[in-house]
């Protein structure tokens, strides 16, 4: 994974990154630009720290009637994998209400993206939550 996409994972911007790591702006602008190659052992050592840190981690919870449970932890790419691949979650809205618009998870780019689909299956009752790990 390139050092930008980690990045954006975090949804850090450029200089919080760069400080947040201990890296001079510039450098980390010529990474993304590709002016410049980070040593490969300093992307992983970045990846590591961010997983190990969990920034970026977002968590999907399930919400029926009050009660809420937490389907799966992740980053926003796994999540919206997780969605694409286990569509019974929210597909049985239909049978609440044939004339819902199902979520649509192609063009999903960050957070407020997501949350805008799945305010698609929100039933007052139920729906799901993308939540920022803290």
């Amino acid at each position: 994974m390139d050092i930008k996409k980690l990045r954006i994972m975090t949804r850090m911007t450029q200089k919080a990154f760069a400080d947040y790591f201990n890296i001079p702006v510039r450098t980390l602008q010529d990474w993304e630009a590709e002016k410049r190659t980070p040593p490969p052992y300093v992307a992983e050592l970045i990846k590591y720290k961010i997983e190990k840190e969990r920034l970026g981690m977002l968590r999907l919870v399930e919400k029926d009637h009050g009660e809420e449970k937490v389907l799966m932890e992740g980053i926003l790419e796994e999540i919206i994998e997780y969605l694409k691949e286990n569509e019974e979650i929210y597909n049985w809205v239909l049978d609440e209400d044939p004339t819902a618009e199902m979520p649509c998870f192609d063009g999903v780019e960050g957070r407020r993206d997501l949350e805008c689909e799945l305010a698609k299956v929100d039933l007052s009752w139920w729906s799901l939550e993308v939540r920022e790990i803290a």
